[in-house]
């Protein structure tokens, strides 16, 4: 993807002699050989249908989601404003004893205009920060 490879293991072998690159199977009739070229059908499926659930998410796609999504682990997304708000909220448990009021008050516009750009620039309510 966009110049990007990476790899993923089917945890399954097969001799090189048996391998057809050009078919991108297992050649031979016998029901090794057709079990194990279902199995690669059946995953490269699996691949298919984990690229359509990202695009459907909206989410965005790249080797390593598409591999994180195949292995069934989430990805941590990181987003600005539950950040920011983070900040904020602890900041405002400080207020006299290392922050002035004020100071608070100037996050807080802050936060209010990050969110006011995210929705004129981007139609968004939040960005991944990546």
């Amino acid at each position: 993807m966009d110049g990007k490879i990476t790899e993923i293991s089917t945890k399954r072998t097969v001799k090189p002699l048996k391998w057809s690159s050009a078919m991108q199977k297992v050649g031979g009739s016998s029901e090794e050989c057709r079990s194990l070229n279902f199995y690669l059908k059946t995953f490269e499926q699996k691949v298919y249908d984990a690229y359509h659930s990202l695009v459907k998410d909206k989410e965005r796609v790249t080797c390593e989601t598409l591999k994180n999504k195949l292995l069934g682990r989430n990805e941590l997304s990181r987003t600005p404003i539950p950040i920011f708000q983070n900040h904020n909220d602890r900041m405002e448990k400080l207020i006299g004893k290392e922050f002035a009021i004020g100071t608070l008050g100037r996050y807080k516009t802050c936060l209010r205009h990050t969110n006011e750009f995210l929705k004129w620039k981007f139609n968004l309510s939040d960005i991944d920060i990546k």
